[in-house]
């Protein structure tokens, strides 16, 4: 019976593990315990992560760089903005062409009026 509680408990450990958010500084420090010459399972074990996600982390930083541990989360943001932008440079220019097409309406109804 303790055996069963011992495995609930780890399994519980490893979920919390799973889950648990790393800010973009505990991230850039364990990776750059590990590139300093520590061991990876020990730092990983050490701030509750697993020894794979360390060395995601390891191989993110060396292709990209601090940015490139960013959460997703902030990613999606940063694609929000930069979509909102792109949006509202949109609506102006399609504003601004509704507008010339009511101009060009108008001009031509005036001509036609003037025209005998």
């Amino acid at each position: 019976m303790t055996s069963e509680n011992e495995k609930s408990v780890s399994s519980s450990e490893s979920a919390r593990q799973r889950y648990r958010h790393f800010s973009l500084d505990e991230k850039s420090k364990a990776v750059m315990r590990v590139l300093k010459g520590e061991q990876a399972y020990s730092v990983a074990q050490e701030i509750g992560v697993s020894e794979n996600r360390l060395e995601r982390w390891h191989a993110q930083f060396v292709s990209g760089g601090r940015d490139a541990l960013q959460p997703k989360r902030d990613q999606g943001n940063r694609l929000y903005r930069k979509l909102n932008e792109n949006l509202q440079q949109i609506w102006q220019w399609v504003l601004l062409l509704v507008a010339l097409v009511l101009v060009v309406m108008a001009g031509l109804r005036f001509l036609n009026r003037m025209s005998p």
